[in-house]
C-alpha cells in the first residue's frame, strides 16, 4: 500500500515539473508578447519568419539575445478549407525547449494568424541550442586518426628530404673521383632514382635503396618497417605520383573524359542540393515559362549520366587490360578482387568518419538540424552498408542510407565481382563471351521496362513516382549495369578486332599480298572520313540521349505515356554506353580524328584531376549539405548564384580530395604494393 502511496506521489511530482516547464514557456512567451521588454519584442517579432510557406526567421538575431533561441517548425495548418505545409523559424524564449515549443507556437498563431488551425500530429520541433554538438567517442577517435595520417605525412616528408640531402653529398664526394663527363652526365633524375627510400612503382626492390638506407639495414627489423611504413606517406613521391604524366599517350584523353564527368556531376547535384533548403522564386520556377520548360535544363537533368560514364569506363578499362592476362592464364582472381576492395575501402572508411563524427562541428543554422538529425538517423544503423557495399540493397529505403550517394561504389564493386565470368567466357570462345554480354543487356533492359511499368514511373523529376524511381531503379544494379556492361563488350571487341588484324597482317606479309603505298594511302583516307561521319553519328546518339526528355519536360512531364517512359528508362543508358563506346575506340584508332577535341582531352592537367575524381565524388555532397544547410536564407534560382556555387563547390571538392589523397588514399596504394611484393612476388 505504501508502495503505490509513493509511486502515485512521485507521479504527480513528475507532472507538476512538466506542468511548470510547460507554464513557464507559455509566460515567458506571452510576456514578451505583451511587449513587457519592447527590446526583446522588436529582436522576437523581426526575427520570427511569417512568409508563406518556408520562412526560417533572422537566426543571428536572435540568438543575439541572451535568453532566447530559434526554433524551426514543420507542421500543416488548415486554413480557408484547404492544408498547407509550413516551415516557420521562431525567435522563443529559451524555456522552450523541442517538448514545449509548439505551445508558444500556438500562442504565435492564435495572436498572427488566428484563422489556421495546426495539427499536432503532423509538427516536427528543432530548436537550435538542442542540436548542440556533443564530443563522443567517435569524434576522439576520428581526431586521433587523422592526426595520425597528419603526423606520419609530416615526418615521413622530413626524412625524405634529410636523406635526400645526406645522399647529395655522398653522391658530390664519389663524382668528384670520376671524369668530369660523367660529372655532366649525372642530374637530377640519377639522384631521384638514389633516392635512400624505396621509389613508389617497387617499393620492396632492395636494388632502390641509396648508400644511406643500406645503413638503416643495419638497424634492427623493426626500425626497417618503421622506414618503409613511413615511407608510403612521404608527400614528395606521393605528389610526384599524382602529377605524373599518363604512361599511355593514346588513352590520355580518357582523363578528360572523367574530369568534365566529374564536374557535371557536381553541377548536377550543386543545384538539386539547394533543394535543401529550398528555393524563395519557386513560384517562377515552375512558372510556364520555368526554367525545366527550357531545353537547357537537360543539361543539369543529365547529370546522372555523368555516372554512367564511370561505369562505361570502368567496364571498358578493367576487361581491356584483363583480358590479355585470363588469355595468358596469369590473371589471379584473389588479387584482382582484393585491389579493387583495397583501392576503394580506406578513403571510403575515412570519408564516413570525417561525415559522422567531424562534419556536424562546421556548420549551424536554423536549417542545420536536418543534417544532424540525417546523420543521427541513418549513419548509426546503416554506416556498415555503405562501408561495405551493399548499400543499394539494404537498407531498402535509399533516402535511410547513411551516405546516400556512394550506392554507387557498391554497384561498381557488385559489377566487378561478375565481370570474370564474361572474361573468361570471351577467352574461352570469344562468341561465348559476347553472347554473355548481350544477354546482360537484354536483362538490364528488361529490367527497366518492367519496374517502370510496375510503379508507374514518369521520368519527370517533379512527378510524384520520383521516389520509386530512385528506390526501385536509380540505385540498383539490374538497372544500372547497361553502360557497365557495354563498356565490357567495347573491349572484347576491340582486343578482336586488333587480334583479327595482327593475323591478316601476318598473312599478308607471308603471302606478298601487300598493298603498294599508293592504294594504302587511298584506303586510309576513305578510312579516316569514315572515322569522322562515325564520330558525329556516336556523338549525336549522346545528345539525343540528353535532350530527348525535353519533349516530356515542356509539358511538365504529362506527354510521355508509359511506354515512352520504359523506353527512355530502359534505353537511354545503353545508348548512352553506346555512344561513349563509339568515341572511345574511335579517339583510340585514329589520332587524327577531331585531333583538337582530343588534344583537349589529352591535356596533361586533366591527369592528376583525374586522379582526385573518387575522392572528389566522396567529398562534394558533403560540402554542399554544410554549406547549404548552414544558409541563413532560402536560395536564389538564378544562373550567376548557379555558377559560382559549382564553381566554389569544384574547387573545394577538389582540394578536399587533394588532402584525403596525400593522407589516405595513395599511401593505402603504397601499401598494397609492399603487401603483394612480400606475400605474391614482385611479379
Amino acid at each position: 500500500m505504501k508502495f503505490r502511496i509513493y509511486s502515485f506521489l512521485i507521479f504527480l511530482i513528475i507532472i507538476q515539473i512538466i506542468t511548470n516547464d510547460q507554464t513557464k514557456c507559455e509566460e515567458d512567451y506571452q510576456k514578451i508578447l505583451n511587449m513587457s521588454d519592447p527590446q526583446s519584442f522588436e529582436i522576437l517579432f523581426f526575427a520570427t519568419g511569417r512568409n508563406l510557406p518556408i520562412d526560417p526567421g533572422d537566426y543571428d538575431m536572435c540568438n543575439s539575445l541572451e535568453n532566447t533561441h530559434q526554433c524551426v517548425f514543420q507542421f500543416i495548418i488548415e486554413a480557408l478549407g484547404t492544408e498547407m505545409q509550413l516551415e516557420w523559424g521562431l525567435c522563443l524564449p529559451k524555456s522552450c525547449n523541442n517538448e514545449f515549443a509548439p505551445f508558444a507556437l500556438d500562442l504565435y498563431l492564435n495572436e498572427f494568424f488566428p484563422f489556421g488551425k495546426r495539427d499536432p500530429s503532423t509538427t516536427v520541433t528543432n530548436c537550435a541550442d538542442e542540436l548542440t554538438k556533443k564530443i563522443t567517442a567517435g569524434t576522439v577517435i576520428t581526431s586521433i586518426v587523422s592526426l595520425l595520417f597528419i603526423l606520419f605525412v609530416i615526418v615521413a616528408s622530413f626524412r625524405f628530404y634529410f636523406v635526400q640531402l645526406h645522399d647529395k653529398k655522398i653522391l658530390k664526394n664519389q663524382l668528384n673521383i670520376q671524369s668530369d663527363f660523367h660529372h655532366d652526365q649525372i642530374d637530377s633524375q640519377n639522384l631521384s632514382e638514389n633516392s635512400s627510400w624505396i621509389q613508389s612503382d617497387n617499393v620492396d626492390n632492395d636494388d632502390n635503396f641509396s648508400l644511406s638506407e643500406k645503413k638503416v639495414k643495419k638497424q634492427s627489423r623493426f626500425s626497417k618497417y618503421l622506414w618503409k611504413f613511413l615511407y608510403c606517406y612521404t608527400f614528395q613521391t606521393n605528389f610526384r605520383k599524382l602529377i605524373q604524366k599518363s604512361p599511355i599517350e593514346n588513352t590520355k584523353f580518357l582523363n578528360g573524359i572523367r574530369v568534365i564527368s566529374m564536374f557535371w556531376i557536381i553541377f548536377g547535384h550543386s543545384i538539386f542540393f539547394e533543394l535543401y533548403p529550398g528555393f524563395n522564386n519557386d513560384l517562377t520556377l515552375f512558372s510556364p515559362k520555368g526554367p525545366p520548360k527550357k531545353w537547357p535544363f537537360q543539361i543539369l537533368n543529365g547529370g546522372e549520366l555523368g555516372v554512367d560514364t564511370f561505369f562505361f569506363l570502368s567496364g571498358f578499362l578493367i576487361s581491356f587490360l584483363s583480358i590479355p592476362k585470363v588469355q595468358s592464364k596469369k590473371l589471379n582472381i584473389g588479387i584482382f578482387y582484393f585491389h579493387r576492395i583495397w583501392r576503394l575501402m580506406p578513403s571510403l572508411a575515412f570519408v564516413i568518419l570525417i561525415y559522422m563524427n567531424i562534419s556536424p562541428f562546421f556548420g549551424n543554422g536554423p536549417f542545420f538540424w536536418q543534417y544532424t538529425e540525417v546523420i543521427k538517423e541513418t549513419c548509426s544503423k546503416y554506416w556498415y552498408s555503405s562501408l561495405l557495399f551493399f548499400n543499394n540493397f539494404y537498407p531498402s529505403d535509399n533516402s535511410k542510407e547513411c551516405i546516400p550517394w556512394v550506392w554507387y561504389l557498391a554497384n561498381d564493386v557488385q559489377f566487378h565481382v561478375i565481370t570474370p565470368i564474361f572474361l573468361y567466357l570471351f577467352s574461352w570462345k570469344k562468341i561465348f563471351g559476347l553472347i554473355s554480354v548481350f544477354s546482360m543487356i537484354c536483362l538490364g533492359c528488361g529490367m527497366n521496362f518492367w519496374l517502370t511499368h510496375k510503379y508507374n514511373i514518369n521520368f519527370y523529376l517533379f512527378d510524384d513516382s520520383m521516389p520509386d524511381y530512385m528506390k526501385y531503379i536509380y540505385v540498383r544494379p539490374y538497372t544500372r549495369i547497361l553502360p557497365y556492361i557495354v563498356g565490357v563488350g567495347c573491349a572484347m571487341l576491340l582486343i578482336w578486332a586488333t587480334e583479327r588484324k595482327r593475323k591478316a597482317n601476318d598473312f599478308d606479309e607471308k603471302m606478298n599480298l601487300i598493298n603498294t603505298r599508293v592504294t594504302q594511302t587511298k584506303s586510309k583516307t576513305k578510312s579516316l572520313i569514315f572515322a569522322h561521319l562515325l564520330f558525329v553519328v556516336f556523338f549525336a546518339i549522346l545528345l539525343i540521349v540528353v535532350f530527348l526528355p525535353y519533349n516530356n519536360y515542356k509539358d511538365e512531364g504529362k506527354k510521355w505515356n508509359i511506354n515512352a517512359n520504359a523506353a527512355y528508362i530502359g534505353l537511354s543508358k545503353l545508348f548512352w554506353g553506346i555512344g561513349m563506346a563509339g568515341i572511345v575506340v574511335i579517339f583510340i584508332k585514329y589520332s587524327n580524328v577531331f585531333s583538337l577535341i582530343k588534344k583537349f582531352l589529352s591535356w596533361d592537367l586533366w591527369t592528376p584531376l583525374a586522379r582526385l575524381t573518387y575522392n572528389a565524388y566522396l567529398m562534394h555532397p558533403i560540402i554542399m549539405y554544410l554549406a547549404n544547410l548552414s544558409s541563413r536564407i532560402l536560395f536564389n534560382y538564378n544562373a550567376v548564384p548557379i555558377f559560382y556555387a559549382t564553381t566554389t563547390n569544384v574547387i573545394l571538392a577538389y582540394v578536399f580530395s587533394f588532402i584525403i589523397f596525400l593522407l589516405v588514399e595513395r599511401p593505402f596504394m603504397n601499401f598494397e604494393k609492399i603487401l603483394c611484393a612480400k606475400f605474391i612476388g614482385s611479379g
